[in-house]
């Protein structure tokens, strides 16, 4: 996974969403409080003036993930009886708790990992 950055859709955004403006020629992070979201999707996704990094290694470590295996055909993290393996090119996320799948699928940001975890009461 590498730091790239996408215009979001203006349903990606709730409270919590984290996301970067860009401001005085510069990107400042924020996290939507709600009362921003009329205003960016009037506004700054169409100027371009909003973005959001896709999902990487130090947003999954920093939402309390550990890497236990990294080879040619994707990552893997653990969480207490959690486990999570990421493709290689790192936009396909499998969840398990054990053996037992939870989910399977795109997970495009941290916010929208942090979203599932709280969905799926691991945090």
């Amino acid at each position: 996974m590498t730091e790239k950055y996408y215009t979001p859709d203006i349903t990606e955004f709730h409270v919590g969403f984290e996301y970067e403006e860009l401001e005085q020629g510069e990107w400042r992070k924020t996290t939507s409080d709600g009362s921003d979201i009329y205003h960016i999707g009037k506004y700054y996704i169409k100027e371009n003036k909003i973005r959001v990094k896709y999902l990487d290694q130090s947003d999954i470590e920093s939402l309390g993930w550990k890497m236990v295996w990294n080879d040619s055909h994707g990552t893997d993290y653990t969480f207490n009886d959690w486990q999570i393996n990421i493709s290689v090119n790192g936009n396909y996320l499998q969840l398990f708790k054990g053996k037992a799948p939870y989910f399977r699928g795109i997970i495009k940001n941290k916010s929208e990992l942090n979203k599932l975890m709280h969905q799926l009461n691991i945090i």
